[in-house]
């Protein structure tokens, strides 16, 4: 078996000095500089606590800055205080501008409307890897809402069940995500994390019934063409549908004509 070596480039920080950056951000490097440290443990715990303390008020404070540059001046409402206190403690760790945006996003809404976002959700927030809220984005963007409910749905088929004299076979459509950038896997692992019902729904729709359909800021009414038509989906849960609030549905073009294309074999679509 041949041996690789792992080529180093000078530009590059190692993970040496990665782990001494890490190690001074959280006040944890005395040994790594000085083996024989003057300073006693107890000294090192207080001055890092101080230091943990220090760093929470400053993302406290930007968190609170950015939510007062996103308020307008619409009507605001008292928060709850048991809400606003498990809120600061669970967005007291956010450094990251991105995630501090969010965490604005969340109190600027909160102010205006009370109940907008469940101490759950928030917590399930805090549990997601920036590769999951990039899976959930993208989740948001692929959902669709009907018939008027705030429900997010990620559509994957539509079946026409046979006729109760089989005249006609039954014929199913489907559309798989993964084209989309969502894969199955990830879509398992964003219900893990109570996101996504883990489980494919369907939607059953009376003939002659005009169905609002809403996907990525697009809305089409729809009109079965046959009895039995059903819609294959899966469907976000209630902490999904609260924390898809703080995403803006952006339109994904080719999901549109792909599933306005599965749409039409079941439904006449009228926008």
């Amino acid at each position: 078996m041949s041996e690789t070596t792992i080529k180093t480039d000078s530009s590059v920080t190692s993970a040496k000095q990665h782990t001494l950056q890490l190690a001074k951000r959280h006040g944890l490097h005395t040994l790594i500089e000085d083996p024989s440290p003057e300073s006693s443990y107890i000294q090192r715990a207080l001055a890092r606590e101080r230091l943990e303390k220090a760093r929470v008020q400053k993302n406290l404070e930007q968190i609170m800055a950015r939510a007062e540059r996103i308020c307008g001046d619409e009507a605001g409402s008292r928060i709850d205080p048991d809400w606003f206190s498990a809120y600061l403690d669970l967005a007291k760790t956010s450094q990251t501008p991105a995630m501090q945006r969010l965490w604005a996003q969340i109190l600027s809404m909160e102010v205006v409307t009370p109940g907008h976002f469940s101490i759950k959700a928030l917590r399930t927030l805090t549990q997601m890897t920036q590769r999951e809220a990039k899976w959930f984005q993208r989740a948001v963007q692929l959902a669709s809402r009907m018939g008027g409910e705030q429900s997010h749905k990620l559509l994957i088929g539509a079946i026409r069940l046979p006729g109760r004299f089989a005249i006609h076979r039954q014929r199913v459509r489907r559309l798989s995500l993964g084209r989309y950038r969502l894969a199955y896997n990830q879509i398992m692992q964003l219900a893990e994390l109570g996101l996504i019902y883990d489980r494919e729904l369907e939607s059953s729709f009376a003939a002659q019934f005009d169905l609002s359909f809403e996907q990525g800021g697009k809305m089409w009414l729809l009109r079965p063409r046959y009895r039995q038509c059903k819609l294959l989906y899966y469907r976000m849960t209630p902490i999904g549908d609260e924390l898809a609030q703080l995403i803006e549905p952006t339109p994904i073009t080719h999901y549109q004509d792909d599933l306005t294309q599965m749409l039409q074999d079941f439904f006449d679509l009228q926008n």
